[in-house]
């Protein structure tokens, strides 16, 4: 993305892009949630995954081997963690409890 583009973003746009890069570079797949394919790279970070019921959407859940293993909250640029950890400690969030969709598309061991 242009860095001009990049200006009209928000805050927490902003920090998904510099998550991406990092993720990438890392050597996770980065995938939309809609377009998942586990068997993609032994480690797959899903944007926008729906948690359970009432717990909304992670930014991220992660996937090893095909298994949820964490779960990254976005957060603006110099944001600390003191009052949003609960984000991704509430029950919803844990990495064994998201959504399960048709056994075809996801492994949820």
């Amino acid at each position: 993305m242009a860095e001009a583009a990049k200006d009209y973003l928000g805050p927490e746009a902003k920090a998904r892009l510099e998550i991406d890069r990092q993720l990438a570079e890392t050597g996770w797949v980065v995938q939309k949630y809609r377009q998942v394919n586990l068997a993609a790279g032994r480690g797959v970070a899903v944007r926008e995954f729906p948690m359970e019921e009432g717990h909304g959407d992670a930014d991220y859940l992660l996937f090893l081997d095909r298994k949820a293993v964490g779960v990254i909250e976005a957060k603006k640029a110099g944001s600390t963690l003191t009052g949003v950890e609960w984000q991704s400690a509430k029950p919803g969030h844990s990495a064994g409890r998201f959504v399960t969709l048709s056994a075809s598309r996801w492994s949820t061991h």
